[in-house]
């Protein structure tokens, strides 16, 4: 089989390609390719290249796209979950409560005093692993004219989807049309939140 389309080639093997050149990689039998097919696979890459990138509609790199998304999740996660923490340690908020549930899957107990105060504890020991995660996935973003840190591999950025998005998938069998529609679902997500931390931080 010969990948065509973007709804069968896998973003993983596109990206390979586009780092390699290696245009036989569009044959999943990868037997060995003469000149003439090499050449019907490069106008293929090619064609399938320009329709990737014209879905996508952003000239900056996509992964580093991604890994900036990633971070913008949990930054919100690290302010709302402060936010309610603070309300929280003034008096009981259902709103922090569910907050706080959603973002880092913590049941605060409000039954008992000593549940509640070790439940907060536990909600800004938390907090402060979020801010390791934001440190360390934004050592891999260019600073200035340099890259600080390894590349940012695609399977890096496949993990930062289904973090974001809160799914599980194969990244092996990722389609590059597949990519590009988690690649929405991130952003709209991103403005979501954005918009309840808006809220949020008006009831304080």
């Amino acid at each position: 089989m010969i990948y065509k389309d973007l709804d069968t080639l896998p973003i993983k093997i596109f990206y390979r390609i586009s780092e390699t050149n290696d245009y036989s990689l569009l044959n999943t039998k990868y037997k060995k390719s003469d000149e003439k097919d090499l050449k019907l696979y490069e106008e293929i890459f090619y064609s399938l290249s320009d329709e990737f990138q014209e879905k996508e509609g952003s000239g900056k790199d996509e992964r580093l796209f991604i890994i900036e998304k990633e971070i913008e999740h949990l930054k919100y996660k690290q302010k709302a979950c402060a936010i309610a923490s603070e309300i929280l340690s003034f008096e009981v908020n259902e709103e922090a409560i569910a907050t706080i549930k959603e973002a880092l899957n913590i049941e605060v107990r409000t039954t008992k005093q000593h549940l509640y105060i070790a439940d907060l504890r536990r909600v800004n020991k938390n907090i402060e692993l979020l801010n390791v995660k934001i440190s360390n996935l934004s050592n891999q973003l260019p600073k200035g004219n340099k890259s600080t840190g390894k590349p940012v591999s695609i399977d890096e950025i496949l993990a930062s989807q289904a973090v974001i998005l809160g799914l599980k998938f194969n990244h092996n069998k990722i389609s590059c049309n597949e990519y590009l529609a988690y690649s929405k679902q991130v952003e709209s997500k991103i403005k979501i939140q954005n918009q309840q931390m808006s809220n949020l931080k008006n009831k304080r």
